[in-house]
């Protein structure tokens, strides 16, 4: 669990789980299906987060994109294969 001021994030994992589908492994084809797919991170700076995840081994090809809102922004993936987005505030 994580607290920032009056926001929470809690992250469940379960023992019992289904597998990931091979259809969910892309952001091309895991985006536009609807469910819960991934959540997002907002950070100041878009590059210093790219370098801080290749400068601890998170992810090394990581390409950041902008998106329809005009936001720069990177996708990772967590250990099971959920993606993370990291995207830039204002």
């Amino acid at each position: 669990m994580l607290k920032l001021n009056n926001t929470v994030l809690e992250i469940f994992c379960y023992k019992e789980y289904t597998k990931l589908s091979e259809m969910a492994k892309s952001t091309a084809t895991d985006l536009p299906v609807l469910g819960t797919k991934h959540f997002a991170l907002g950070v100041e700076n878009i590059e210093q987060a790219k370098e801080f995840v290749i400068k601890n081994e998170i992810a090394n090809d990581i390409e950041i994109k902008v998106g329809r809102l005009g936001e720069p922004y990177f996708f990772i993936k967590d250990p099971d294969g959920i993606l993370v987005e990291i995207i830039e505030n204002d």
